[in-house]
């Protein structure tokens, strides 16, 4: 159920210190207008609009809460009730898809306007042939995951001098998939804070998500802020916290083609460096490993690894040296055709294997290990 609405729920926590954030940076009026794209139980817009009302006592907000899971309905409307003060709150509850659901709209110039966006959007790939990756075009978006295409819509649906705060994966700050969405952040949006964790599988502990996770706030605005704030944590009860201002140059090269955003680490003392050479000054091609087991299930080999050809994970790897086979629960060999070892396989000979681990996971950032022709017996191998 979870993996089918790509539901990973926020714990209050962090709703807390989103809410607390976002109305910090809004600039408060009589009233606020409130979007909340994939709401889930609520937390996100409940302890939004009760940190709003709490802190202005003449406000009203008015909030649309989109949320594709009937089963969890019911829940979010009582959430939303129980926030009824004096008339002062308002909400709405669209059950649809807040991609389709708002791409037309958009085309049409018909999209409403929100003060705020808080989100903790859905993480799930978009194939380059489905009805999302059409419906996005067609408004001007090119991306690759639900969670970067919910942050572009609801950009676009930002009132100028909104302001949007989103949880997401840090995956979208580099790469050339996201590329297209970087620059599509930076023209429409100020980035006003990032706030990353220490800790990675953290934020999402309960959900045994290991993945780095990232608080982004925003601004809808065609001028960037000469400063960010760069915030930490340890974990996400926000122990150890800490701030830092840096110039918008250090975050992001806007001479560099990619528009990589460079997040600093807690005790950053990286010095910038240039490279001699590529790797084609050095004689040598490189390619990421092909094999993607969960789509490849039925032609992994656990039991026998003299079945088919070697299959390399980074458990093979033993101080730059390759170990195989191993007791684990990865699989040991891949049963291919011959027209699949073409494609996907590499021919013995004389090989790096590199293995790249966050900066906050192990002292070597960049393991390498040199695989020979005596490394395995096999005409072949996969990655």
């Amino acid at each position: 159920h979870k993996i089918k609405f790509a539901q990973y729920l926020t714990p209050v926590e962090i709703a807390r210190y989103m809410a607390k954030t976002t109305a910090e940076f809004w600039k408060s009026t009589d009233h606020a207008a409130i979007l909340d794209a994939g709401a889930g139980l609520g937390v996100l817009s409940c302890c939004l609009a009760g940190e709003l009302l709490n802190q202005h006592h003449k406000l009203t907000v008015n909030l649309d809460a989109y949320e594709l899971d009937k089963t969890i309905l019911p829940d979010l409307d009582s959430a939303y009730r129980g926030l009824f003060l004096d008339g002062r709150f308002f909400f709405n509850i669209y059950n649809k898809d807040f991609i389709t659901g708002n791409c037309f709209d958009i085309m049409c110039n018909l999209e409403k306007q929100y003060d705020i966006v808080i989100m903790n959007p859905p993480y799930k790939k978009i194939n380059s042939d489905s009805a999302y990756r059409k419906s996005l075009h067609d408004i001007g978006i090119e991306t690759v995951n639900t969670y970067s295409a919910f942050i572009a819509i609801a950009i676009k649906l930002l009132a100028d001098d909104g302001v949007l705060t989103a949880i997401v994966p840090r995956s979208f700050c580099n790469g050339l998939y996201f590329l297209p969405f970087r620059k599509f952040l930076l023209a429409n949006t100020s980035i006003l804070q990032i706030h990353s964790f220490e800790t990675r599988d953290n934020a999402f502990r309960d959900e045994k998500v290991l993945q780095e996770n990232v608080i982004i706030t925003l601004k809808k605005t065609r001028t960037q802020n000469e400063k960010v704030i760069i915030s930490f944590s340890r974990d996400k009860q926000f122990s150890e916290y800490h701030e830092i201002s840096m110039p918008f140059t250090r975050i992001v090269d806007c001479n560099d083609k990619q528009l990589y955003i460079s997040l600093p680490n807690t005790n950053d003392k990286a010095k910038t460096f240039t490279l001699a050479c590529c790797h084609s000054d050095l004689c040598f091609d490189v390619s990421t490993g092909s094999i993607v087991d969960f789509r490849m299930k039925d032609k992994l080999v656990f039991d026998n690894h003299t079945r088919g050809i070697p299959l390399l994970y980074a458990v093979h790897t033993r101080n730059q040296k390759i170990t195989w086979p191993v007791t684990s629960k990865k699989a040991n060999s891949i049963l291919l055709d011959e027209e699949e070892i073409t494609k996907n396989a590499f021919r013995k000979g004389y090989y790096i294997l590199v293995k790249r681990f966050s900066a906050k996971e192990e002292k070597r950032r960049i393991c390498a290990t040199l695989i020979t022709p005596d490394s395995l017996t096999a005409d072949f191998f996969a990655v």
